[in-house]
């Protein structure tokens, strides 16, 4: 299995909030995270204001507008991305002198 990056991994999470709120452990479940990882990105996911974070512990965590809007950008990176990879490109890129 391929190590996911940290767009990869922050968006996996804001789409499974964008889903529906869920509890800090069906999340883990859903993105397919461990705890340790988890606590970090929604750490990351809160100080950026992407989540509300509960009160509690059995509360739900909830996506919010920014981070609806992010992840929007995301998917549409991802679809602008994927339309060139099918047009076979031939972009070179050369390093500055």
């Amino acid at each position: 299995m391929r190590k996911r990056g940290i767009l990869e991994i922050v968006a996996c999470m804001l789409e499974c909030l964008h889903q529906e709120p869920l509890i800090k452990t069906h999340l883990i479940y859903k993105a397919g995270i461990d705890t340790r990882t988890a606590t970090k990105y929604l750490s990351f996911l809160t100080q950026f204001n992407f989540i509300e974070k509960p009160r509690d512990e059995n509360s739900l965590f909830v996506i919010t507008q920014r981070g609806r809007e992010f992840f929007m950008i995301y998917q549409s990176l991802l679809r602008t991305f994927g339309a060139a990879q099918t047009m076979d490109l031939d972009i070179k890129v050369s390093p500055k002198a």
